[in-house]
């Protein structure tokens, strides 16, 4: 990946969710990253997500659905090529963070696809259109028309490609039925670019105030981001290694990539424990060499199915 210096901007904007004067006013924080890529294949997170469509707290939840009282919603299914358009996010309480697709909906109930029901409290739930690929690169300047594509990972460690093709109305098709496509970039997920040159692509969106609950799959290599837009922690302070389970003890590995186009993977940690967090696999001692760029993509392997829990970027 060829992430360089990051451009980012950020100005505070006042949005108010309306259904009367007495609603609160929330402040949120948008801003915009530029990011480089060079010839060959690279790996990019995003670090923003769209801003929120809707604001509140459900009167029910079932191991399905979601209820809200006085709701007015619109058509929140999926989109014509059947992938979902949007999703709920809890951003309080102890599952701050989680996501789920919105699969179909009333004006008032929402069909969603995670069970939320164990929760004592009722949380208090954000709706957000999902990044999708035509997203990202609609100022992208230097991706070739049928030459270049792009490639996430999918949870049973399958791949889906995009082909690039700007006469298309997403600027992508499907790599192999080479019919009109997009794909889903989800919160904490990165992706990967393979090009004929160099170029870069500009994105803005929300910076998000909440965590993020990123799903890491046993069957597949997670690629995903830090998704910060303008931080390089520590890989020791990005609470990867907090929210690992004693069974990935010397299980789970953590890889970063060179940004010199042949995505090579140079530098692999081992988890350790929780206390210890990561370690350099032949001399089992802390890292030398373990910044994390905000918008930089690792490649995270576990053994069972874990959640990293990404820490909000801004309080």
């Amino acid at each position: 990946m060829n992430m360089k210096k990051l451009n980012v901007a950020l100005a505070i904007l006042f949005t108010a969710v309306m259904a009367g004067n007495a609603q609160p006013v929330y402040s949120d924080i948008v801003g915009y990253t530029t990011s480089n890529f060079p010839t060959g294949t690279s790996a990019h997170g995003v670090g923003f997500v769209k801003e929120d469509s809707y604001r509140g707290v459900p009167t029910t939840l079932t191991s399905t659905t979601m209820t809200f009282s006085g709701a007015s919603f619109g058509d929140l299914g999926p989109t014509a090529d059947g992938l979902p358009k949007y999703y709920v996010e809890i951003v309080d309480g102890n599952l701050a963070g989680y996501n789920a697709d919105i699969s179909s909906n009333t004006s008032s109930v929402l069909t969603i696809s995670a069970d939320f029901s164990s929760l004592i409290t009722l949380p208090t739930i954000v709706i957000r259109e999902h990044v999708r690929a035509s997203d990202i690169f609609v100022n992208a300047t230097g991706v070739e028309d049928f030459a270049d594509s792009l490639v996430v990972n999918n949870p049973d460690g399958s791949q889906s490609s995009l082909l690039r093709d700007s006469s298309s109305a997403t600027g992508w098709i499907d790599a192999v039925s080479f019919s009109a496509a997009d794909l889903i970039v989800y919160p904490g997920q990165s992706f990967l670019l393979n090009t004929a040159g160099s170029g870069n692509f500009t994105f803005s969106g929300k910076v998000k105030s909440t965590p993020t609950a990123v799903p890491l799959y046993a069957a597949s290599g997670n690629y995903v981001s830090y998704s910060h837009p303008s931080a390089s922690p520590s890989l020791q302070n990005i609470n990867l290694g907090a929210n690992l389970a004693q069974s990935e003890e010397y299980g789970c590995s953590v890889g970063t990539f060179s940004t010199d186009g042949t995505l090579t993977q140079n530098a692999t940690f081992l988890f350790a424990d929780a206390s210890t967090g990561f370690i350099d696999p032949v001399t089992f001692a802390a890292p030398d060499q373990d910044t994390v760029e905000g918008l930089a993509s690792l490649i995270v392997n576990v053994t069972t199915d874990q959640v990293w829990l990404i820490p909000a970027p801004v309080n």
